[in-house]
């Protein structure tokens, strides 16, 4: 058997221009390698060195391209996932094989340790692999997770019922920064992006994302986890993310759809001098309303969210025919800045039946408890 943890060291010259130095040796699955190349103590070489990962396949796992040899001393790292047990080669030479450095040796460090992270393996080479991996996620539990390892993928999965709404939290607390650019996708069963989040940069603070989003068909989801250029990894931070699977709390939802002609049939219809309640509870959330009216009357509509002091939505609306076209656009302050109290009319030169369009100015920001009252009289 191969043992868990084992460590080697091969030192090597590159003496001959296109000279391919291999180096081999067994690995054992689920895994993590670590590699270290340098020629230290040197301060310089015409060598550019360069080193790829090579499994049993002779698939190139990695391939690390260290600095203009010029420059100073060559140092290369990077850790690899090992997914099964086999014989692996390193295989280290000049990048543009016209260099050599025959007075000042490198010496390469291999490590193997057991795969830190206990949800791996949770990705695949193909979305169909990724959703047989994928780790299982309970409403309201927090997991945490590591990507430990170059263009490392987690993959997590939830269930939802029709009509329900997810939240999704990713932090890397208590690190106060990291490698990793954290980001994360809502993605639907046929492999479909619904959202992307991206987090900031991981060494400028410590990490902590997040989103609503709705769902609206029963079945399973799933949640991609990645540093954004997948070159960066941490060996012993970690972090959590926490996916909150509840119902709807906007009576109103679905009160849009893909397109105008979705929007109509959806939208909720309101009463003239009634009001009605709405939520702008996830991104992206678009609240649609239909009202009737008779030629020539005006129709006044009226939004606020009292008695809210402030809301993360900047609220708008809008006034739309039946063909989608805009008639009025109220555009209202900041949400942060107090209560919001907005109000317009409009004269409609034909009866029938109009829509109004409630939204965050940017589709960013959302309240997932904050509510907006509306009310809408044709006179």
């Amino acid at each position: 058997l191969i043992p868990e943890n084992w460590e080697k060291s091969y030192t090597g010259k590159i003496e001959t221009k296109s000279q391919r130095l291999k180096y081999s040796f067994d690995a054992r699955e689920n895994s993590i390698l670590s590699i270290h190349l340098t020629n230290a103590p040197a301060t310089s070489s015409p060598v550019d060195y360069a080193f790829e990962l090579i499994n049993s396949e002779n698939q190139i796992l990695t391939r690390i391209e260290g600095p203009n040899g010029d420059d100073g001393t060559a140092v290369l790292n990077t850790i690899v996932y090992i997914p099964k047990n086999g014989n692996y080669k390193i295989q280290v030479w000049d990048w543009d094989d016209d260099d050599v450095d025959a007075d000042n040796p490198f010496t390469i460090k291999i490590e193997q340790k057991p795969e830190p992270d206990a949800n791996e393996p949770n990705n695949g080479a193909s979305f169909d692999t990724d959703k047989i991996l994928a780790t299982p996620l309970a409403s309201g539990k927090s997991i945490t997770g590591m990507i430990e390892y170059r263009e490392d993928v987690d993959w997590y999965k939830i269930s939802a019922k029709k009509n329900q709404i997810v939240k999704i939290e990713l932090n890397n607390a208590p690190e106060t920064s990291s490698n990793v650019d954290y980001n994360f996708e809502l993605v639907d069963n046929k492999g479909k992006i619904l959202i992307r989040i991206e987090g900031p940069n991981g060494n400028d603070g410590t990490t902590v994302i997040g989103t609503t989003y709705y769902l609206p068909k029963k079945g399973d989801y799933y949640i991609r986890v990645w540093d954004w250029d997948d070159d960066e990894y941490e060996e012993d931070g970690e972090y959590a993310i926490k996916a909150t699977v509840m119902d709807e709390p906007d009576a109103n939802e679905p009160n849009n759809g893909a397109n105008f002609d979705t929007d109509k049939i959806l939208a909720t219809p309101l009463a003239s001098g009634k009001s009605i309640t709405g939520m702008i509870e996830y991104r992206e959330d678009v609240d649609w309303y239909k009202i009737s009216a008779k030629k020539n009357q005006i129709v006044k509509i009226e939004l606020n969210n009292a008695p809210e002091t402030s809301s993360n939505v900047d609220y708008n609306f809008e006034l739309v025919d039946n063909k989608g076209k805009i008639l009025i656009r109220i555009e209202g302050p900041n949400g942060n800045e107090g209560t919001t109290s907005i109000k317009g009319d409009f004269r409609v030169k034909s009866s029938g039946d109009y829509y109004i369009r409630v939204w965050d100015w940017d589709g960013d920001e959302y309240e997932t408890e904050g509510k907006y009252k509306i009310t809408v009289a044709t006179e």
